[in-house]
């Protein structure tokens, strides 16, 4: 038997599930970026950048539901992690709120967003 939940939500705000390694690191992100979340993910991939000799991340991104200015600063500092590491971070399949914030702050201007991980690394993968 589970501990009672003292609020009506049934799940967790934010989930983070890394994938089997490759070339690329998969790690599907749901729920929501805020301030009360994101600390938790720049801890959960700042260690998994650090436990990769090249670190090269693809975020799914397709669960995120919200994403606040905060969401949007640790992406920008967990790509720049990933970058000073020798590696990369790039974002797959944002939501289409989130992708369109992603647009409007120009993020997408410097963090590279795909359909899908990534097949090979390099400064030219698309």
């Amino acid at each position: 038997m589970g501990a009672a939940q003292d609020t009506p939500s049934a799940g967790p705000r934010l989930t983070v599930n890394v994938g089997r390694p490759g070339p690329w690191q998969p790690v599907q992100v749901g729920g929501e970026l805020d301030l009360a979340t994101v600390p938790e993910l720049f801890e959960r991939i700042s260690e998994l950048i650090a436990s990769r000799p090249e670190p090269f991340i693809a975020l799914d991104m397709s669960g995120v539901t919200f994403c606040d200015s905060s969401g949007i600063n640790t992406l920008i500092r967990l790509w720049k992690h990933a970058k000073a590491a020798g590696g990369d971070l790039v974002l797959m399949r944002p939501d289409p709120r989130v992708a369109r914030l992603l647009k409007i702050t120009a993020v997408d201007r410097h963090l590279r967003i795909c359909d899908d991980v990534p097949d090979r690394t390099g400064p030219d993968v698309s």
